[in-house]
């Protein structure tokens, strides 16, 4: 076996009133590891024991410590033909919480789609704010949200695939002490249905309105998502008049509420006769877009049997369609949360 070589010592990742869990790098060539564990207080001369000699994860959870002790880990590997590593250097000495020290209930899942996770948590009475950290399941070590958080909630962009864990703690002003919670997950980004991926192309257009559309991944843009496909064209004047109608109900009631934003996405199909025509008529449209080019737009027409124009119609996740067209549909945020109970209903 390759000698065992740590690029760090065993960390501590979260700690409570009774616990620490530690976590190492892992040897690819380990198939398990023995850990070691350590108390230093006065009672008594210091001495190694050993918790576990056939241990597969990379991380531990040691229950039942008591407070003003310290406890130093210590890891080897041993690989397929049982030939065993060296130890690592000891760790630090780590702590659970005193008693005096508050903490909050761990965040909890809220929404998600194709690049983000958004998590909610108990208001603490007092709090001016809170720290929120993060950090992705074989990460050995958290990130911290510079900014303070003056909301119950917080959304985390920029994910991919992947579980996530969450950790908040309050901002007060009096005399309690406060430590972070214990992590909330785990937690992954949406992942975009067979069903519905198979009718759109791997890339679409997207742009807020007035600028230039750009390609973003069809997952990123759909996964999670309830969608409302629109069949539209320049040169059909009923889709001239809905089009203003659906443009106000997209900014000013889905994207104006969080969690509407995070759960409903608009795809525009265009049905014009040229490129030319489509770019026109996207140019004032906030949703994203199959482009022109693709073929998956008139695949998309006919799958769907669309011989009248304008039409919407409103997906699932799970690809099912919950209304064939919703035209004519009062668009507001009742309608919006009436799409998403039915989506939770078929989604069963």
């Amino acid at each position: 076996m390759t000698e065992f070589v740590w690029s760090w010592n065993p960390t501590m990742l979260d700690r409570d009133h009774e616990s620490v869990t530690i976590a190492w790098e892992p040897n690819p060539e380990a198939t398990v590891y023995e850990v070691q564990m350590m108390e230093r207080h006065e009672e008594s001369s210091p001495e190694w024991s050993t918790l576990s000699s056939s241990f597969k994860n990379h991380f531990l959870r040691k229950k039942n410590l008591r407070p003003s002790v310290g406890y130093q880990f210590r890891v080897r590997a041993q690989n397929a033909e049982g030939e065993w590593s060296k130890l690592t250097t000891p760790s630090d000495a780590f702590y659970v919480l005193n008693p005096d020290v508050s903490v909050m209930k761990p965040p909890t899942f809220m929404v998600h789609d194709g690049a983000s996770i958004t998590i909610q948590w108990e208001e603490v009475e007092g709090a001016e704010g809170y720290h929120l950290r993060w950090r992705k399941e074989e990460n050995l070590q958290w990130t911290t949200v510079e900014t303070v958080i003056r909301a119950t909630h917080a959304k985390k962009n920029g994910l991919g695939p992947g579980h996530y864990y969450f950790s908040v703690m309050p901002l007060t002003s009096d005399e309690r002490s406060w430590s972070y919670s214990s992590p909330g997950g785990p937690f992954k980004v949406a992942s975009l249905n067979p069903n519905i991926a198979r009718y759109f192309p791997a890339t679409l257009l997207t742009k807020t309105k007035g600028s230039t559309p750009t390609s973003v991944s069809t997952v990123t843009a759909l996964a999670g998502k309830i969608l409302l496909v629109y069949f539209s064209a320049h040169w059909c004047g009923p889709c001239r008049n809905f089009t203003p109608q659906l443009a106000n109900f997209y900014n000013n009631v889905v994207q104006a509420t969080p969690h509407l934003k995070s759960q409903i996405e608009v795809v525009f199909c265009s049905a014009d006769h040229s490129e030319q025509d489509f770019k026109g008529y996207y140019r004032d449209m906030p949703w994203t877009a199959i482009d022109f080019d693709e073929d998956a737009r008139e695949q998309l027409m006919g799958m769907f049997q669309v011989s009248g124009i304008p039409r919407l119609i409103v997906f699932g996740t799970n690809g099912q369609v919950l209304q064939s067209n919703a035209v004519g549909t009062a668009l507001t945020a009742q309608a919006a949360e009436a799409w998403i109970a039915q989506n939770k209903a078929a989604s069963k």
